[in-house]
């Protein structure tokens, strides 16, 4: 009777344990934790042992930020690593042998950090002699540094912390008294406003209790609520807290000058930091703070959910002017899956860390972005702060997660930043025809590295390059959303004369007639359809190519520069055609040519570059479909009406005229 009573007991105790164990982690956040764990490899090679203030060192470059070009590469990079080394030690509590070594380094950067400020009461500076803080966004770096204090606030002396705290107060009383910034067109304010929620939301709930508490939340309040402001919130309910308008009326954002889904994702990410940073350290400040950290994000979401790409990827229908693939929408997905319970967010959050895995496979060194980016450190710093505020999520939503959801197919038209977006098995196509020209074609991201990346988007992609010169201008004429994707006619201003396109996407499937109404015809300006390929070592550093002429495969930054005929395929999966009298122009860059990537550039050679012409796309069709379908194209230019027939894969024609 005892001996079964000590077998149940112990098995009780078997399963309580094991529970807790599934308890305290999730696929996801596993694999953030070795994401973060392999990036330690990387971070200790970035160390420095600071001679010029007793006990401290530093990440990077040890630069205060106050020199223009330095900010990102200092302050902000060494103390977004020091979060990710808190994150370990909380992961790993047994692990208590790299856990000293971990706490020695946050508390060396703490004080470094802490120290230096400019309202840090002492005679320290950075190692460029320089004091850091109250500026554009210093509240942001205080901000990592405060969680990564409160985080490890029971391990560190009691005086760093308490200076920690004093710069915590300080930048959070800097920024009460600034407004929040309003801006929709071309450059957005909401990155800003989201970022500066950071410190007055952590200062808030850390130090409750101070004189300032009560300020700090209501700067807090308006800082969260006119992130992803509309121009309706100042009717609606939170017209108390509403100043701007942030974004267009249907949620859409443009920074840089164009329609930027990096901006998008980051504001509503640092929402979620400041949610965060409040929860971690006073739950009852953080309940207060949850409407104003949730406002519009859903919205926004629901938009944003247009453009993912099923690899945890977005698409970037204007194109992107950061790093190609460096993934800093990780924690924006993880605030999404774990605080919205988003099924699509999960599946998102659960491929983008593969995708980081994978490239730190890749690179062997511990590095996210490793060889393909031209500021290593910086974004390498970004990421691991973004992967740990990832983690974090989990841990607040005790590793709880609702089942993953794959998207589902989409056309759509978003009328404002005028963009068409369209997602099927196939892929991806985006038409943009206001502040950039361009189109955009993505075959669905492969399970090999030469598949998972093939198209890259240019800003002047397809269109946005023409035997007229650089497009400047585009009125769209007429369009119609179909089933599995859109029809389109777009009258184009170029630098030297003007041109008109007829559009059609269907299943991946892309036709375009290009007609050039008249101008100047510079021959040094004259491109028909260019179209980058990424060609690195995120696809393994070379590209099969196919043609009529065979088989051959173009190694990164090979300098190629050759016609080929005028249907090809890139890597078994992405077919062109050009036509009519056309070849393929092949060139290659002989080093790394834009951030994050080698790109190759494919064009069309015209015998007339100043006649109609047309471009078929083909995602996720290998060389054999493409041949099929380049035998059955007519292009037939009678009685002004320019007519495009071909027929698909599946021997179905399809039709269209300009």
């Amino acid at each position: 009777m005892m001996f079964n009573t000590m077998r149940t007991k112990l098995l009780l105790f078997i399963l309580a344990l094991g529970f807790l164990q599934l308890k305290a982690s999730n696929e996801a956040s596993d694999n953030f934790i070795k994401a973060l764990k392999a990036f330690e490899k990387y971070s200790n090679t970035q160390w420095t042992d600071y001679n010029g203030i007793p006990n401290t060192g530093y990440w990077g470059s040890g630069l205060s930020g106050e020199k223009k070009g330095t900010g990102n590469d200092a302050i902000r990079s060494m103390n977004g690593v020091a979060l990710a080394h808190a994150v370990l030690i909380m992961a790993e509590p047994e692990n208590k042998t790299q856990n000293a070594k971990r706490l020695e380094k946050i508390e060396k950067v703490l004080r470094y950090s802490s120290l230096t400020h400019k309202q840090a009461g002492t005679d320290y500076t950075c190692r460029d002699g320089l004091k850091w803080g109250l500026g554009w966004q210093t509240n942001m770096w205080a901000g990592s540094m405060g969680l990564t204090c409160a985080l490890m606030e029971d391990k560190l002396p009691e005086d760093l912390v308490e200076q920690c705290k004093k710069v915590v107060a300080a930048e959070a009383d800097f920024r009460v008294g600034i407004a929040p910034a309003s801006e929709y067109v071309f450059n957005t304010a909401a990155e800003e406003n989201a970022w500066n929620s950071n410190i007055v939301s952590l200062a808030a709930a850390w130090m409750s209790n101070h004189a300032n508490a009560k300020k700090w939340l209501k700067a807090a309040k308006i800082y969260l609520s006119n992130t992803y402001s509309v121009a309706a919130d100042k009717k609606g309910d939170m017209s108390e807290w509403v100043t701007t308008t942030n974004l267009y009326p249907s949620f859409m954002l443009e920074n840089h000058g164009f329609y930027h889904p990096g901006y998008q994702n980051v504001s509503g990410a640092s929402l979620g930091d400041s949610y965060l940073m409040a929860y971690l350290t006073n739950k009852k400040v953080a309940d207060e703070l949850t409407p104003f950290a949730e406002h519009n994000v859903m919205n926004v979401w629901n938009k944003i959910y247009n453009i993912l790409k099923t690899n945890g990827e977005m698409i970037y229908p204007c194109g992107e002017d950061w790093s190609l693939h460096n993934y800093g929408q990780v924690s924006y997905y993880a605030y999404i899956a774990t605080h919205f319970k988003e099924p699509v967010a999960v599946k998102m959050q659960n491929e983008v860390i593969k995708r980081l895995l994978e490239r730190q496979a890749l690179f062997g060194t511990g590095e996210f972005i490793g060889k393909s980016n031209e500021n290593t450190f910086y974004v390498e710093a970004v990421t691991a702060r973004r992967t740990a505020l990832a983690w974090l999520h989990s841990y607040v939503n005790d590793f709880k997660l609702v089942e993953p959801a794959d998207m589902k197919d989409i056309n759509s038209i978003q009328d404002d930043v005028k963009i068409f977006t369209s997602r099927s098995k196939y892929g991806n196509v985006t038409l943009s025809y206001g502040l950039r020209i361009l189109l955009a074609a993505e075959s669905a991201p492969g399970n090999t590295p030469q598949t998972q990346y093939i198209s890259c988007t240019d800003k002047y992609n397809v269109i946005g390059k023409t035997p007229y010169g650089i497009a400047k201008k585009a009125k769209l004429l007429n369009h119609e959303m179909t089933e599995n994707g859109f029809k389109a006619t777009l009258e184009v201003e170029a630098q030297y004369g003007k041109l008109q396109y007829s559009i059609y996407t269907d299943n991946g499937i892309v036709a375009i007639i290009q007609k050039p109404l008249g101008g100047e015809k510079k021959s040094d300006a004259a491109v028909s359809f260019p179209l980058g390929i990424e060609n690195y070592v995120m696809n393994g550093g070379k590209r099969d190519f196919y043609s009529q002429e065979g088989h051959i495969v173009i190694n990164e930054t090979s300098g190629l520069e050759k016609d080929f005929s005028n249907a090809v395929n890139i890597s078994d999966n992405y077919g062109v055609i050009y036509g009519p009298d056309a070849k393929c122009t092949y060139k290659a860059p002989k080093a790394y040519n834009r951030r994050g990537a080698s790109v190759d550039m494919i064009s069309a050679s015209l015998k007339n570059q100043f006649a109609p012409s047309y471009m078929i796309i083909l995602c996720n069709r290998d060389w054999k479909q493409t041949r099929k379908v380049a035998e059955t194209v007519m292009f037939i230019n009678d009685d002004n009406t320019l007519k495009l027939m071909f027929n698909n894969e599946s021997g179905d024609q399809i039709y269209l005229s300009l």
